[in-house]
């Protein structure tokens, strides 16, 4: 292949992209290195502090009293933070601009695929985890994707590796290029498809090498334009082959994002989930405009009907609302931590909330559509043994306001759904006294409350003198 070299006007172009953002990334540091150099001489005065003298103890005051001056002058705690989060930020801009600049120059020497431009990025710098206190805005628990490919650091278990191996070489013996594209479409997979407990469906290691050789041929077809799309008019126009038509054009919405997620990988976390969810259910939400008013019904149909990797893969970048919309389609293949992220969404975000009026003017309230509709896709899971109730609640167990959660499930839902609830929360052994609670009121109905440390024998009482002979 002949080699098409990057022009003048190109360099320029780049030259003037990147300075202005490398010139704050060094003010950034700059800053960043006054409040180090502050934080590490304040921690070395604390120290010297317990063993000092009651004369060196005054001088240690004052240097200390100094060293707080310096810190607000350069503007404290929320400059830090700024600081460090500018910085980040540019670093990153800096890296996905380079790592461009390489990939272009790449296939233009003929070096790479498209398909291989993973391999060029550089690791970005994460975001600093903080926990979000706020009570009516918990964390987004598990999108089903894990950390981004570029931020993963933990190993394919040997039994996966070993089989994408063989099952690649097999389907592409002499063409080594296409079998390490297909360890780079493995980073596409749901994280707990990986590692983990994985859905029934993909507990063999075979299963998941052969969707991974799947999902490869799939995109190398597209990348070659040998997939051919459906148009608006085909998918919304009524016809004995319209269902095939949806089929197919969810297809090619699925072919199209991991594409543009291995062609160009270098994103932040949130841009990934948002780029994802809006790239997936954005264009969800026009195909059912095109279809008809039971659009999202027969999307999700149509999702029923795919082959288990693509509804896989589909599920994995859905948005909640999204997944609500459809009626949460194949939640077979949900990771566990989606239920509570659901359960968690269901009760918290307006966007699935209504207004009543009360005596005290409209207040929202919790709608229990979407609650009922997570806790009867758990316990179809839960009948076929395909999944861990634990696995469910020890992230809800985790938030500071998991227990006022399970308190808005318990009373917004029906009483097969609090059954299950309970159920669950006693298998598990966590929520003791909650669960206590919540076993008492299905006893003795929804508003009734334990005053008593006899409420075994209370139980056993009513349950004997209520018995039909």
């Amino acid at each position: 292949m002949a080699v098409i070299p990057i022009g003048p006007d190109r360099r320029t172009v780049f030259k003037n992209t990147v300075v202005p953002h490398a010139a704050e990334a060094r003010k950034q540091h700059v800053i960043l290195s006054e409040f180090t150099r502050i934080a590490a001489d304040l921690q070395a005065a604390r120290e010297l502090f317990v063993t000092s003298s009651t004369d060196e103890k005054v001088v240690l005051k004052e240097w200390m009293e100094e060293l707080h001056r310096e810190q607000f002058a350069l503007g404290g705690g929320p400059l830090n933070v700024f600081a460090r989060e500018t910085f980040r930020l540019e670093v990153n801009f800096l890296r996905n601009e380079y790592d461009n600049w390489a990939i272009e120059n790449a296939k233009l020497k003929g070096e790479i695929t498209p398909l291989r431009a993973i391999e060029v990025t550089r690791p970005q710098v994460p975001p600093e985890v903080r926990g979000r206190r706020e009570h009516d805005s918990p964390p987004r628990l598990h999108h089903g994707l894990g950390t981004l490919p570029i931020h993963r650091t933990f190993e394919v278990p040997v039994d996966i590796s070993t089989a994408l191996t063989a099952m690649s070489s097999r389907r592409w013996p002499q063409d080594q290029e296409t079998q390490k594209i297909a360890q780079n479409v493995l980073s596409l997979f749901p994280e707990n498809f990986i590692r983990g407990p994985r859905p029934s469906a993909f507990r063999r290691p075979g299963d998941i090498a052969s969707a991974v050789v799947d999902v490869t041929a799939m995109l190398i077809d597209y990348s070659e334009g040998r997939v051919i799309s459906p148009s608006g008019r085909d998918i919304g126009q009524p016809s004995a082959e319209q269902e095939a038509k949806i089929q197919a054009g969810i297809h090619i919405i699925l072919l199209h994002e991991l594409y543009a997620e291995l062609t160009d990988p270098a994103v932040t976390e949130r841009g990934f989930l948002l780029r994802v969810q809006k790239n997936i259910s954005s264009t969800f939400n026009q195909m059912a405009e095109m279809i008809d008013k039971e659009g999202f019904e027969r999307i999700a149909s149509a999702i029923e009907s795919l082959p288990d990797i693509e509804a896989a893969l589909i599920r994995s970048r859905l948005s909640i609302s999204e997944d609500i919309k459809l009626g949460f389609p194949r939640s077979e293949l949900a990771h566990p931590k989606r239920f509570a992220e659901m359960l968690d969404w269901a009760v918290y975000s307006r966007a699935n909330r209504v207004t009543i009026d009360t005596d005290f003017g409209k207040r929202w309230v919790t709608s229990s559509t979407a609650i009922d509709l997570v806790l009867e896709k758990l316990q179809e899971r839960e009948e076929t043994g395909d999944i861990d109730m634990s696995a469910v609640l020890i992230p809800i167990s985790t938030m500071p306001h998991g227990e006022d959660l399970l308190e808005k499930v318990f009373i917004a839902t029906h009483d097969q759904g609090r059954t299950l609830l309970v159920q669950a929360m006693e298998d598990s052994g966590m929520f003791e006294e909650l669960t206590r609670d919540f076993s008492y009121q299905l006893d003795y109905g929804i508003n009734a409350h334990r005053t008593s440390s006899n409420d075994e024998d209370l139980r056993e009482y009513v349950y004997e003198h209520t018995e039909v002979s």
